[in-house]
Formats: structure tokens, C-alpha cells, sequence
């Protein structure tokens, strides 16, 4: 098993959780017990190999033994791992190499970011992932969207409540001034 000395940066290198990542026989089939079954919102399908499914901040990856971003050759559980969010990979990648890591490969690229796999000292699998920036393209609806919760949680909400109370006073009132 694998043995780690060293530190490799700032306390704070790893942003935080992205999530766990599930290797499954049916991705589909995982989606809607998670969806249906246990409550999660569905992030994203790309179905048969891939999903993403959430509840909360926790978000699931479901991949099938042969999409992308699951260890050739492994059997199915056998992939499972957490995956821990960080910016910059390339760079925390060759601290930790400096340090006595060992990766499995090198780093690789998919359609939502880019990744390599490593052990802790027992042999559990983990993940650093780097998730793609939204596009510039994109950064203006997504403040667009940003600014639209903003304003139902700081205005509309409120407006809805009070518009709600003062029918239910006027209903009242009404029913008693009825001779």
C-alpha cells in the first residue's frame, strides 16, 4: 500500500467535495432508484454510460465499466471512490509526485473536466478532479440565472407571502361583516 510522508500544499489545496463516483451494471436503471426511490434531482444522463444525480450538495457520478473516467479492467464496486474538487490539477499533480505519490495514469481529460486516480495509504480509491470553467460564452446566463433565484428568494417569495396573508384577513374579514 501506498505510503505518504509529505505534505503536498496549503491546508485549504483541496476545494472540497465534488462528489462520489459509482460504477454500476445499468446507469438508467441506477438513475431512477436514486431518483424515483431515494429523492435525488437528476444533474445530468448521458445515457447508457453516463449520470449524475444529486441531493443536496452531494452529488453521484454513475458510470457503467466502459465509459470514460472508470479504470479499464476493474470489476464493477471495484471503481467506486470519492472525488475531491481542486483547481489547477496539473500543478497539484506534480506537487504530489514530488511528494511520493503514486497515480495510476496520468491525467485525463473528459467532457466534464479533467482527473487522475490515486490511493490513500489502505488502498481506497480517490479522485482530484478539476471541473471545466463555463465557457465565456456562458458566464453571462449563468449570472442571468444567479441574479433570477436572487430575486425570487429576496423579493418574490416575500411578495407572495404577503399578498397570501392579506387574502386570507380579507377572506376572514369578510365572512365576518356578513350579516
Amino acid at each position: 500500500m501506498a505510503s505518504y510522508s509529505l505534505s503536498i500544499g496549503p491546508k485549504n489545496s483541496i476545494i472540497g467535495l465534488w462528489g462520489v463516483h459509482y460504477q454500476v451494471t445499468d446507469v438508467s436503471r441506477a438513475i431512477n432508484f436514486y431518483t424515483q426511490r431515494l429523492g435525488f434531482d437528476l444533474d445530468k444522463q448521458d445515457l447508457p454510460a453516463f449520470g449524475q444525480v444529486s441531493s443536496g450538495r452531494l452529488k453521484l457520478m454513475l458510470t457503467t465499466r466502459d465509459s470514460a473516467g472508470s479504470p479499464p479492467g476493474q470489476d464493477i464496486g471495484a471503481s467506486n471512490r470519492v472525488v475531491f474538487q481542486v483547481d489547477d490539477l496539473a500543478s497539484r499533480v506534480q506537487a504530489m509526485k514530488a511528494a511520493g505519490f503514486h497515480f495510476q495514469h496520468e491525467i485525463e481529460v473528459g467532457d466534464g473536466g479533467k482527473r487522475i486516480h490515486f490511493p490513500d495509504p489502505d488502498g481506497n480509491p480517490i479522485e482530484l478532479f478539476e471541473p471545466h470553467a463555463a465557457p465565456d460564452s456562458m458566464r453571462p446566463a449563468i449570472a442571468a440565472v444567479e441574479n433570477r433565484k436572487q430575486f425570487v428568494t429576496d423579493w418574490m417569495l416575500p411578495l407572495i407571502i404577503s399578498l397570501t396573508l392579506v387574502a386570507m384577513i380579507l377572506g376572514t374579514a369578510a365572512l365576518l361583516l356578513r350579516p
